[in-house]
């Protein structure tokens, strides 16, 4: 074997072109100090798929190209170098020069290489490979190229048109499975692409399917997908149309990867080393060529034709079949780019793999085939208003769960339920509004997690509500982007936007909420029974209003309350007074000693003592028995309690939303609400020493917020809701109903009726009211 010497001749900088058959060209006098050539070499490439220079060809400055430094160089003019192989040993200390060593005279048979495009098996293939001939055997060990573009110009019509709406599977150890070598492979790296992809740089469709890695092809059984391969590989592949290089020691060859093909002859024996440097750009998407004209408009007929129609249920159903096939047709990239967008953003750690997340909108299943196959993530959840569509997704097996449910409707999931959510093409005015589904994405996503959709860039509503939603801390957009999501209509820009859900989208969101929509009830009439010297202990404090006023005339004021995120806020709000200390706890069980208060004040707490997993009348009558028997163990003989309270006339009267709330709550809550201005109240009150001393109805609100029809429009959103805890107490039914009603209301303009109403049962009932009890001696 031949070593090669370092010996080098300087040549002059006068770049020469010529052409090759059946494509490519050769390059001498290549100078890579020259800004001219640096350019011309790079358009040459994408122009003809491989660029041979000779070893007596070129120079990188005053080094022969063979030079691995030079080789680096040469690569770094078409974009980022890979600095990674799971497979082939890196050379140097950066990992960008790869070593690639056989041996020929192992017994593997020539032609056992098999054409393929390099790392087609990764979401983001190679770009461009550059080869040197390092040590080479006395004769054979040529590389061919086949010429993407002129691989499915070989192709009938027929086959065209099926390939244009079909996405193949690649696999990294199928592959090398295929050339004998699946020990080689540690762990395996799938990917799925088109079949027919368009060119980054020219767009010229390329034929995308290669016989090393394409495994087979998405929603055909493997004995059609087989079949449908070989037949396409028999017309594409053709004697005349393949360029080989036989090689010298010092020969460069650099290959356009998406636009070329190649394979490595194995008709040697002896040693053969190459060394290679591989471009990366890791913001390369492979993106579907959308085919002819007829074609497209075909599939943009079909497409408006079924989202024109009046029910979206019904429309999508009768889609179904024949979805895929439509919006690949179309060029339809957004599913792609949007999961590929989720998985950079989604929280890594050693349970990546298993992070559950919602797919709203989730149709066919096109997310969750590139979420599984590009990034390997399985525990996915569908949500989508079609069965049909639905269908189509379970045929494949490709989620964990299925609900049919409307988006525009509050989701029947928990709160803080999946790591991501993830909604794709959805969001329309003819499809999923605004309003609950944003801020419903948010609420079902943990603190941390991610929310991923895309819109219509010209849809602004949308961006609307993520401008809300970060106004209120319940999440921070991390990242947006501007794309063109369907290749068939590039004048309509899409957006994305990934939305990081934080901890105020819990209980301290909630908690937040609640501070800034409501302000304190009834102070003065309180503070009328408050006495210089008193220690005074605010059950059910909240976020400490009642508190901070109270301690103006008390000697000491002790809040408490169940919620530990309205606590610390509760903390912040008054840490600037000395004599207010707050503390997590429950008014069914004080955490003090007897006799240990002046005045316990309720306000507004014990219509909350129901429960939510079990709002009834048996549980309210316990729970309100040990919160007053607790609130007469902790006062001192003759101390007050002061309660706040809401009557069932007040209920309907002065609070607009109660009265949109569906009959059969009011059937189940009004009369566990109720219990404390009925005869039962008074007996339990009576019989535990208390004497109603006074009871006031002020003539406020506790509502910061203007009551107008702003109003009534944000009761859609989970946030404004969260600070009344009457929402958690509907079912998931009766919650539906509640927002219907409102939309109704807010479409047929009689949102100014409604809060007219309400003005008026305010003046003549009030919000609530102030009963003061005094505990006997």
């Amino acid at each position: 074997m031949a070593e090669l010497s370092l010996n080098f001749m300087q040549l002059l900088s006068t770049l020469s072109v010529s052409q090759l058959k059946p494509f490519g060209v050769k390059l001498t006098n290549v100078d890579l100090d020259s800004p001219e050539q640096r350019d011309r070499i790079r358009s040459l490439l994408f122009e003809n798929g491989v660029l041979i220079i000779p070893a007596d060809g070129a120079k990188g400055g005053n080094r022969p190209i063979y030079d691995d430094e030079s080789l680096v160089q040469l690569a770094g003019l078409f974009g980022k170098l890979e600095n990674y192989h799971p497979v082939n040993e890196s050379k140097d200390t950066g990992g960008r020069v790869q070593i690639l060593e056989t041996m020929g005279d192992t017994g593997i048979p020539a032609d056992s290489f098999l054409f393929h495009s390099d790392m087609s098996w990764r979401v983001n293939p190679s770009r461009a490979s550059v080869l040197c001939a390092n040590i080479l055997p006395p004769s054979g060990g040529n590389t061919c190229f086949q010429n993407a573009n002129l691989m499915y110009r070989s192709l009938s019509p027929e086959l065209k048109e099926k390939l244009h709406g079909i996405s193949a599977i690649h696999s990294l150890r199928g592959g090398y499975s295929r050339v004998n070598r699946p020990d080689d492979v540690k762990s395996d790296i799938v990917s799925t692409h088109p079949a027919v992809i368009k060119h980054p740089e020219t767009g010229v469709p390329l034929l995308y399917l290669n016989e090393n890695f394409t495994m087979n092809l998405v929603g055909m059984s493997e004995q059609e997908s087989a079949e449908l391969m070989k037949r396409v590989f028999e017309e594409a592949s053709s004697p005349d149309q393949i360029l080989s290089h036989s090689w010298t020691l010092g020969d460069v060859v650099v290959w356009d990867n998406l636009g070329v093909q190649h394979l490595a002859k194995a008709d040697y024996e002896g040693l053969r080393r190459m060394h290679r440097v591989v471009v990366h750009d890791p913001n390369l998407r492979v993106e579907r060529y959308v085919g002819e004209s007829g074609n497209i408009d075909e599939a943009k007929e079909s497409i408006e034709h079924y989202l024109k129609q009046d029910d979206n249920r019904t429309g999508y159903d009768n889609w179904a079949a024949r979805y895929e096939h439509d919006v690949n047709q179309a060029g339809y990239n957004i599913p792609r780019i949007a999961t590929d967008i989720l998985a950079q953003h989604l929280t890594t750690g050693s349970n990546e793999k298993s992070l559950k997340i919602l797919d709203v909108g989730a149709g066919t299943g096109l997310n969750a085939l590139h979420l599984m196959q590009n990034h390997g993530l399985r525990n996915i959840q569908a949500m989508d208003v079609s069965t049909g569509m639905l269908f189509e997704a379970r045929r494949r097996e490709l989620y964990r769960a299925y609900h049919v449910e409307d988006a525009n409707k509050p989701f029947p999931m928990t709160s803080n339920e999946y790591d991501a959510v993830l909604c794709v093409g959805g969001l329309a005015a003819n499809q999923i509004r605004p309003q609950p589904a944003i801020s419903e994405f948010v609420r079902v996503t943990k603190a941390g997690g991610v929310v991923v959709f895309t819109m219509r860039e010209a849809d602004g509503e949308y961006t609307e509500e993520v401008r809300k939603l970060t106004t209120a801390s319940m999440a921070e957009v991390i990242h947006e982007e501007s794309f063109v999501g369907i290749e068939a209509n590039e004048k309509i820009h899409h957006k994305i936007f990934v939305l990081r859900v934080t901890d105020n989208n819990g209980e301290e969101g909630q908690a937040v909420s609640y501070n800034e929509a409501r302000r304190p009830f009834g102070v003065s009439e309180i503070l009328k029974f408050v006495r210089s010297g008193d220690v005074v202990l605010d059950g059910g404090c909240g976020t400490g209003q009642h508190a901070q006023h109270l301690a103006k005339v008390a000697d000491r004021v002790v809040g408490i309350d169940i919620d530990a995120a309205r606590i610390a806020i509760a903390k912040e709000y008054c840490q600037e007074l000395e004599n207010v200390s707050f503390e997590v706890g429950s008014v069914t069980k004080f955490p003090f000693d007897d006799r240990s208060f002046n005045m316990v004040l309720l306000a507004q707490v014990l219509h909350h003592l129901g429960g939510e997993d079990e709002h009834t009348e048996n549980v309210m009558r316990e729970q309100c028995e040990r919160a007053i028997m607790e609130a007469r163990r902790v006062l001192v003989p003759g101390g007050r309690l002061v309660l706040v309270t809401t009557s069932r006339e007040q209920r309907r009267a002065a609070y607009w939303h109660f009265n949109l709330f569906p009959k059969s709550a009011w059937e189940r809550l009004d009369p566990v609400w109720s219990l404390t201005e009925g005869a039962w109240f008074d007996s339990l009150m009576e019989g535990l020493g208390f004497v109603k001393i006074d009871s006031a109805t002020p003539p406020e609100s506790h509502w910061n917020e203007a009551q107008d029809e702003q109003m009534i429009s944000r009761s859609l959103d989970p946030a404004w809701r969260s600070t009344d805890v009457a929402f958690d107490l509907l079912t998931p039914d009766e919650l539906n109903q509640f927002v219907a009603r409102v939309e109704a209301v807010l479409a047929d303009g009689s949102t100014g009726n409604l809060i007219d109403a309400m003005l008026a049962g305010r003046a003549s009932h009030g919000e609530a009211t102030v009963y003061v009890y005094e505990l006997a001696s």
